[in-house]
């Protein structure tokens, strides 16, 4: 692997690709910290020198020289290889300039993107004003058209957005950036979310974090999640009753690999949770209804069993009194509201 550092560029080539990392001011600042006119001409001469199929360019950057910029995205915009632009965090002035050079540019979904009319400091008499005054306008159409020339808006347009706010512009959102044109894409930063499986939460979390899964290890555990909605889903009457299913080791890999999970896989994933917290759900208010029956049952036979006391103390009482007078008639009765009684339970059976 070969690398060049200076104190704006990181540039890391191996085999037929690099990667550029832009992070911090372009050019010299106001203060001559940071970049010098020669580490300008070295970074430029470092680009330049790149050999590789394709130069992925990482950029967080609020801007800086003009000029500086430009020439760093002349080297990329003429270079052989294929450049893709990835804007990672707040992104404006010539940090902007750079990313116009990329056949491919995306943006973070809680990056920014500003540009704006050129602008500097100076001192002089009116003629010296007028001239600098005339330069920065002549740096604004070149910006306009560079952005018109990606965008497919009119200069006007792009101008017009330039001009907002004295001139200094408006910070675009990731969605207002690739609406305006200035980017192809807009990408979540997020890590794999918490499977409700301990075992799918356990593989999941070896794909965000360990980066030791092949492409076999995910479709196992997409087989995995399959085989958990075959075994959870509703039942039709008379079927078995659902079988939990085994635990299945995935074995893991020390073997380094190139393909990662994208977000289309996750999404799949995710929408298989989703489906297996639904069946969850489902069975959980059947079993709620389940519950209630239950309960109405209980009161009922509450009720038949203070009828079953009722009549029990009735016979009794007739039968006890079976001496006195009128006492068999009042047993004959008793014996007979059992008999109806004991008719009434076997129909309810």
């Amino acid at each position: 692997m070969q690398v060049y550092k200076s104190q704006l560029i990181n540039i890391r080539t191996e085999s037929n690709e690099a990667v550029i990392d832009i992070d911090g001011v372009i050019g010299e600042d106001w203060f001559s910290e940071g970049n010098t006119t020669q580490t300008v001409k070295d970074d430029i001469e470092a680009v330049n020198n790149i050999k590789a199929d394709t130069i992925t360019v990482n950029i967080n950057s609020l801007g800086g020289d003009y000029f500086h910029g430009i020439g760093i995205h002349n080297i990329l915009a003429n270079h052989s290889a294929r450049v893709e632009i990835n804007i990672q965090g707040w992104t404006a002035s010539a940090g902007t300039i750079i990313a116009m050079a990329g056949d491919k540019i995306s943006i973070a979904a809680n990056a920014g993107f500003l540009i704006h009319n050129a602008w500097t400091m100076t001192v002089g008499n009116k003629v010296e004003l007028q001239n600098l005054i005339e330069q920065l306008g002549i740096i604004d159409s070149n910006q306009a058209r560079m952005y018109s020339k990606r965008t497919g808006k009119t200069e006007a347009e792009i101008q017009s957005l330039m001009d907002e706010n004295d001139g200094n512009g408006r910070w675009l959102t990731a969605e207002e950036a690739q609406e305006w044109g200035f980017v192809d894409e807009v990408y979540e930063t997020v890590k794999v979310a918490a499977c409700t499986k301990a075992s799918a939460e356990s593989q999941l979390m070896n794909l965000q974090t360990n980066k030791t899964n092949d492409m076999t290890m995910f479709e196992k555990i997409l087989n995995k999640v399959d085989e958990v909605l075959k075994h959870v889903s509703p039942k039709a009457e008379g079927d078995e009753p659902a079988v939990e299913p085994t635990e299945e080791v995935v074995e893991e890999t020390t073997e380094p690999v190139e393909e990662v999970v994208t977000p289309e896989q996750l999404e799949t994933i995710s929408a298989k949770v989703n489906s297996l917290e639904q069946v969850v759900n489902d069975y959980k208010a059947k079993a709620d209804e389940a519950q209630a029956k239950v309960s109405d049952l209980t009161t009922a036979n509450e009720a038949l069993q203070a009828k079953v006391d009722e009549y029990e103390t009735k016979l009794a009482n007739g039968l006890e009194t079976e001496g006195a007078e009128g006492g068999n008639r009042h047993g004959d009765k008793n014996v007979e509201a059992a008999n109806n009684f004991v008719q009434y339970l076997s129909k309810r059976k």
